[in-house]
């Protein structure tokens, strides 16, 4: 409400009036809306209908009835101009801001740190690396077809040939997705 300001009541033509044919008894500022009709602020309203109350001047015709036939509506709201300062001072905070975040997203991408991850490694580290790699797929085979004739004589004297295949497989399948689901976590 507040941010709004006070209401305007376009006044009723009996109040109009009124506050045409008066004396002086304390009478609001006026604003003519667009449409033509009389407006008043809601507060000075208020006040000016207890003055004319007051001095008798309108009969016996109650306050409600003096406003029937008045609307209350708000100004539109009219944002206040924005200071230059302010602008500039926003504009250059949010050029900062969008530096930064490029300077983050671009930071492992800059060509002088690649050519010193480069130079820091060395032929006998990067065969280390391979061998451990190569270690691991090497495990990873032999685990696998290991699992596979494990589950192949297992079922060995239970079913005949297809079913030990079956049988085979599936314990090899169990055991590949278990080896998987580690490499990935360890990677």
């Amino acid at each position: 409400y507040e941010a709004m300001g006070d209401p305007f009541v376009a006044l009723s033509d009996l109040l109009a009036e009124q506050l045409n044919d008066g004396g002086d008894e304390a009478k609001p500022p006026v604003f003519r809306r667009e449409d033509g009709r009389i407006a008043v602020r809601s507060c000075d309203l208020k006040d000016w209908l207890l003055v004319l109350k007051n001095v008798g001047r309108c009969g016996k015709v109650a306050i409600h009835e003096m406003l029937q036939g008045c609307e209350v509506y708000f100004e539109p709201f009219q944002p206040p101009p924005r200071n230059s300062e302010l602008v500039a001072r926003l504009e250059r905070l949010k050029a900062e801001q969008e530096q930064r975040e490029y300077d983050k997203m671009v930071d492992n991408v800059s060509a002088g740190k690649l050519s010193k991850k480069r130079s820091n490694t060395s032929p006998r580290s990067e065969f280390r690396q391979t061998q451990r790699q190569l270690g691991l797929v090497v495990n990873f085979v032999v685990t696998v077809v290991a699992a596979f004739f494990f589950g192949y004589y297992a079922c060995y004297n239970i079913t005949s040939f297809p079913g030990r295949m079956f049988g085979g497989l599936l314990f090899a399948l169990v055991v590949f997705f278990v080896d998987v689901y580690f490499l990935i976590k360890k990677i």
